[in-house]
């Protein structure tokens, strides 16, 4: 039994002759690590029904998909097996964290511990987490929500740039190149990153790489803040060249007109210059910091690495000591307010990758609690203050695909009480703008209506403040009629403003129609026109002599 468990971690890929019909699909979906169709496959099999091998497959299936109970049950027959590979111990103690048995998880993970001398730091990182875990809370006043975006393959979110929310997704080539559509991506002999804007309505903008770069895999950009400049890392997984099948950092040009990223060039520390993979590439909101993940030659893990812009030259990275550790570092993404977001299997966390935010005033290292992180990897973690919403990226259950991009909907505790406990400077206040997006020819908002809760809380403890209301149509209909539709929008802010406990009196609503729109445009494109149907949220100080 050893020898085939074996078999089964190493993934040897070879075919399993005289295997039913059956038999033979699932095993192929294995093969080809798609581990949620293999699993499917096995369960209409028959679980019970299956064979030493198959079984085995199925439970690494399940583990890897987050089926957590599924291992248990399977597992846990297996354990009076002297011969159990240590793996499926450690599957095992796992599953039983993720499902809350965390008494039987830690003694599982001391039964792993006496068999597997190597590590052993790794295992006593996981059995102190257990012990934690009991007292933490869970993050209050948010839902989550799987993104409509999502198809059956990688999904992964980004941060929002100037020119759009970025989004990555896997496409799916066919032996001849030719890229399938959504119903054949099964069939795809290589699957690669791209990335592409998501604009409001869930519109799809791809962006386009220049030529020469057809089969590469994107999964991070950045802009250079106030600029075009781009810093990328691509990989190119079928180059005759092997050296370019890991991911490096190039620099290049964003042309808006186009959606076309040109002038590509290899950055000065890409990760060619000492053999790296060098990938997650991320630049803070003041353009003079770049941080990316970097795995050396022959390493096992990787690790966060900053640079710093002086005299606009890029110093030598170098790996963030306060943060990494002697096991995987990855996934950092700048925040609007300068913060780091990174995920790391290494913390005291819930399991596999959680994610993690660094303060490089402070020095500390805060964790998210559930279910934010949870017993799957989870990355690519951003706060867009604005909207009041944060994305991630996720394999845990109940997603579309293999990685899902989830949305995080903050939400205030409509209380003056709250809002008093937060404290910003009146300067700050009138720096504050919220744009809210509808719906053509609708009064119905694009996303969730969530007031920005540092707008409430400055109407709330500022009499000498009151907010502004600029509401605009689209230029399409007749002047009239988009002058009274941009009223109706307006109302509706005022109306949700009122119901949070603002004064009507503290709100000024000043109706534009399709004059002087935020975008200037005669012939308007769609997104043109998105953009400008909107009400603008903006503090403003009263006059003394008008105070309310």
């Amino acid at each position: 039994m050893k020898s085939k468990v074996i078999r089964l971690l190493l993934i040897i890929n070879i075919p399993f002759w005289g295997l039913s019909q059956n038999n033979l699909e699932a095993n192929r979906y294995f093969d080809r690590f798609e581990y949620q169709l293999a699993s499917d496959h096995y369960k209409k099999m028959g679980v019970n029904n299956l064979n030493e091998d198959d079984l085995l497959k199925y439970i690494y299936s399940s583990y890897i998909i987050g089926d957590f109970n599924e291992v248990v049950m399977y597992t846990e027959p297996l354990l009076h097996n002297t011969e159990t590979e240590p793996f499926f111990i450690w599957a095992y103690a796992q599953s039983n964290a993720a499902i809350g048995k965390n008494k039987i998880a830690i003694e599982s993970f001391k039964d792993f511990k006496d068999l597997v001398k190597i590590d052993a730091d790794f295992i006593d990182l996981r059995i102190k987490s257990l012990e934690l875990i009991s007292t933490w809370n869970e993050e209050e006043y948010f839902s989550i929500q799987n993104d409509n975006n999502n198809i059956k393959k990688g999904d992964f979110s980004g941060y929002k740039s100037e020119f759009g929310k970025l989004r990555y997704q896997e496409i799916g080539i066919d032996s001849s190149g030719q890229i399938l559509d959504a119903s054949k991506i099964n069939d795809a002999e290589l699957l690669l990153l791209k990335p592409f804007f998501l604009l409001p309505l869930g519109i799809k903008k791809k962006i386009a790489i220049q030529s020469g770069f057809s089969f590469s895999s994107i999964n991070s950009i950045t802009f250079v803040p106030n600029s075009t400049d781009v810093f990328l890392s691509i990989a190119q997984p079928v180059h005759s060249d092997t050296v370019l099948n890991s991911p490096h950092i190039y620099t290049g040009n964003y042309t808006i007109e186009d959606d076309l990223i040109i002038n590509l060039k290899k950055w000065d520390f890409s990760g060619f210059e000492d053999s790296s993979s060098c990938t997650h590439v991320t630049i803070n909101p003041k353009g003079n910091l770049l941080a990316f993940s970097k795995k050396h030659k022959n390493a096992q893990y990787s690790d966060i690495y900053i640079s710093k812009k002086k005299m606009g030259v890029w110093s030598e990275p170098e790996p963030i000591k306060k943060i990494n550790t002697k096991w995987n570092e990855m996934f950092p993404l700048f925040q609007q307010d300068g913060t780091l977001s990174f995920s790391s299997n290494g913390k005291i966390g819930f399991g596999k990758l959680d994610i993690y935010i660094y303060d490089f005033t402070t020095g500390q290292v805060t964790h998210p609690k559930s279910p934010i992180n949870g017993a799957m990897d989870d990355f690519n973690y951003f706060i867009d203050t604005m909207s009041h919403q944060a994305s991630l990226t996720s394999n845990r259950q109940g997603g579309i695909g293999d990685d899902d991009a989830y949305t995080i909907n903050f939400k205030v505790k409509e209380t003056i009480a709250r809002r008093k406990t937060q404290k910003i400077k009146k300067s700050d206040y009138l720096k504050l703008r919220q744009s809210v997006y509808f719906q053509f020819d609708e009064i119905k908002t694009v996303d969730n209506l969530t007031i920005d809760s540092a707008i409430l809380n400055a109407l709330s403890n500022n009499r000498e403040l009151h907010v502004q209301l600029d509401c605009y149509s689209d230029n399409r209909g007749i002047n009239q009629y988009n002058k009274e539709l941009s009223t109706e929008r307006g109302q509706v802010i005022k109306k949700k403003l009122g119901d949070l406990g603002i004064k009507l009196n503290k709100i000024v609503l000043n109706s534009h129609g399709e004059f002087n729109p935020p975008i200037n445009c005669v012939k308007c494109d769609e997104e043109q026109h998105e953009k400008n149907r909107v009400v603008i949220i903006s503090i403003h100080e009263t006059k003394k002599k008008n105070a309310i």
